[in-house]
């Protein structure tokens, strides 16, 4: 039992040593503070941005200026330029975190240099449509050439379907190029 004592007694005084000593190396400055690295910030392959008429549209940043930002529409590849103005404050803010190449355009924007996120998205609608009406020339050459009559009607269904959604699409085109 005495030696149980003795034990405990050791450990007490090593732990109590140890905080003394820790104590005294933090309050010395003794201890290294690591100051964390400053990484840059890449943008992700897509992100999506909207412009302040609320039209949102999924790019990859590739370059930007203190007035302008330049991005590869997802869509289809093609590049722009376009203002930072005419970007939600939310994605402005977004946009400018990313560390980016500089952009090298003229310091003035002309409205008919940049295409508008309204004109890209049209585009858009535009090229969905066209997917739409291949769909739909799959479906009916499906249609013609099965002979089960439940098919059939799943088949109609699928292309009414993509027809009213093609529908939609093109009035949504109409109400934008007003």
């Amino acid at each position: 039992m005495r030696n149980l004592v003795l034990s405990f007694l050791f450990v007490c005084v090593a732990v109590y040593v140890g905080a003394l000593l820790f104590e005294r190396n933090m309050t010395e400055g003794k201890s290294e503070v690591v100051e964390p690295l400053e990484v840059e910030a890449q943008p992700p392959s897509d992100l999506m941005i909207e412009s302040v008429d609320g039209r949102i549209l999924e790019v990859e940043l590739t370059a930007r200026n203190s007035e302008a930002v330049q991005f590869i529409r997802k869509s289809d590849g093609e590049s722009f330029v376009y203002p930072l103005e005419k970007l939600t404050e939310e994605s402005r803010e977004l946009v400018e975190s990313f560390t980016l190449a500089p952009l090298d355009v003229e310091k003035e924007l002309s409205e008919s240099a940049a295409p508008t996120l309204d004109e890209i998205y049209i585009e858009q609608l535009e090229e969905k449509i066209a997917e739409i009406n291949e769909e739909l020339a799959r479906l009916e050459s499906e249609f013609r050439e099965t002979p089960s009559m439940t098919s059939k009607r799943t088949i109609k269904r699928k292309a009414e379907e993509l027809a009213r959604e093609r529908e939609s699409f093109r009035k949504t085109i109409a109400e934008r190029k007003l």
